[in-house]
Order: C-alpha cells, then structure tokens, then sequence
C-alpha cells in the first residue's frame, strides 16, 4: 500500500489493512472522539489517524489509476 508523504516523513509505515479492518477502526475512532484525551488515548487516536489516512490516500491512488 502507498504511504502518504506525509506520514513517510514521521518514519510511519502502516501496515495494509483490510477494508473490514478500515470501517473497525473508524468505528473505533469515533468511539473515542467522544472520550476525555489522556496522553495514551492521544497517541492511540494519533496512529489511528495516520492508518485511516494511509488508506484512504491508498483508496484514492487505486481510483485514478
């Protein structure tokens, strides 16, 4: 799976994951959203960003290709 630019430069390379495994995590995301942010629960919702962007980024290149 492509990585976007940007999480290249983080030294972030994600893992393929599924689409099941895709709409789990966005579930999961928003779950959180609503919670008061600890420091763990930040850097949680932080990589799930960085694998919900990295798909999607991976959707996007697969459409207009």
């Amino acid at each position: 799976m492509p990585v976007p630019a940007e999480a290249a430069t983080l030294g972030f390379t994600p893992a393929p994951i599924s689409e099941i495994d895709y709409h789990l995590l966005v579930a999961e995301f928003d779950m959180l959203w609503s919670r008061r942010p600890d420091v763990g629960l930040r850097e949680r919702m932080d990589q799930m960003m960085r694998l919900i962007s990295a798909f999607e980024e991976s959707r996007r290149i697969a459409s207009s290709a």
